[in-house]
C-alpha cells in the first residue's frame, strides 16, 4: 500500500508516492502552465478595414503548430509556406505560390481544415471592423499636427480594437503576437510603424522561427471577417458570400470600430458575424 504526501512546490501542489514511512519524499516535476497565447493580423475588403485575433488557451501553442504542419504535409504544401488568404483566393498570385495546385475550392477546403483544427484546440476568433466611407479623412491627437488618415492607421486602430474585444471576453492574462508592418506613418505627433499601438503592448512577444506560422490563422480570421461584412452590408459579391458560412462556424466575436465627434469618442457595437449578418437582413 502506498502513502501519499503532498509536497508543495513553487506555485502547484505535487503528489508524490512514497513506499514507507522513511522513504525520502522527492517532489515531482511541477507543470510548466503556459499562459493564453492571442495572435493578431489585418487585412481589408474594398471600403472594410479589419483586424483579427485568434486566441489560444495555455499549451496549446505547440500542438497547434504540429496540426498545422501535418495539415500542411497531406496537403503537398511546404512546411514554410504562408498561408495568406489574399493570395490563396486570388487566382494570379495563388498560381505564382506555394499553393499552385489548389483549385479555388481546394483553398477554401483547406482553410476550413486550418479553422476546425484550431476550434479543436480550443481556439476563440475575435475582430473589428471599419468601414472607411465612414472614418475621417484627416484626424488630429491631442498636442499632435493634423495627418491624412489610410488605410494603415486604420488597420493599427483594426487591430486595437480587436485586441480590446479578444480582453473584454478572455481577460488580461495572455502573450500577445502580432504580424508586424514595419512601415512608418505619419500620426501627428512622430512618424510610427503603423502597428505601433500593438508594438508597445505590454503584453507583446516575439514569436520563435518555429511558431511564426500560427500568425496566419489570425489573418484568416481578419480576412473572412473583412469578406463576410461586404458581403453582409455591400453589393452582391460571390466571392465574399462564401466567407459568411465559415465566419459562422468559426463564431467570431466582432465589433464595428466607429469615429464619432469630440467629447463622445469612438464608439464599438459588438456582436457575431451571424448576427450581424441577420441585423442588416431584418
Amino acid at each position: 500500500m502506498h502513502e501519499v504526501r503532498y509536497v508543495r512546490q513553487h506555485d502547484g501542489v505535487q503528489l508524490s508516492p512514497l513506499t514507507g514511512p522513511n522513504t525520502p519524499t522527492v517532489p515531482l516535476r511541477p507543470l510548466v502552465r503556459e499562459r493564453p497565447l492571442a495572435l493578431c493580423d489585418e487585412s481589408k475588403a474594398e471600403q472594410f478595414v479589419t483586424g483579427g485575433v485568434l486566441w489560444l488557451p495555455p499549451n496549446a501553442r505547440e500542438e497547434a503548430r504540429n496540426a498545422l504542419f501535418r495539415l500542411k504535409d497531406a496537403r503537398d504544401v511546404p512546411m514554410d509556406a504562408k498561408i495568406h488568404c489574399r493570395i490563396l483566393f486570388s487566382g494570379d498570385a495563388r498560381r505564382r505560390s506555394p499553393f499552385l495546385h489548389f483549385s479555388p475550392a481546394d483553398a477554401h477546403a483547406f482553410v476550413e481544415e486550418c479553422v476546425n483544427l484550431m476550434l479543436n484546440l480550443g481556439g476563440r476568433w475575435f475582430s473589428a471592423w471599419i468601414d472607411q466611407t465612414r472614418y475621417p479623412q484627416q484626424l488630429k491627437l491631442v498636442n499632435g499636427l493634423p495627418f491624412d488618415v489610410n488605410e494603415k492607421h486604420l488597420a493599427g486602430l483594426a487591430c486595437f480594437a480587436a485586441i480590446a474585444n479578444m480582453q473584454h471576453h478572455e481577460g488580461t492574462t495572455y502573450l500577445l503576437a502580432f504580424d508586424t508592418d514595419r512601415t512608418k506613418i505619419d500620426w501627428g505627433l512622430a512618424r510610427l510603424q503603423a502597428t505601433h499601438f500593438t508594438r508597445v503592448h505590454s503584453n507583446a512577444v516575439e514569436l520563435s522561427s518555429g511558431y511564426v506560422c500560427l500568425l496566419d490563422m489570425a489573418d484568416i480570421c481578419a480576412y473572412a471577417t473583412a469578406q463576410a461584412i461586404l458581403a453582409a452590408h455591400g453589393k452582391p459579391n460571390k466571392k465574399a458570400a462564401r466567407f459568411l458560412d465559415l465566419a459562422k462556424s468559426m463564431n467570431i466575436q466582432t465589433s464595428e470600430f466607429c469615429y464619432q465627434q469630440r467629447g463622445v469618442g469612438p464608439l464599438e457595437r459588438s456582436s457575431t458575424l451571424a448576427s450581424d449578418e441577420q441585423e442588416k437582413k431584418s
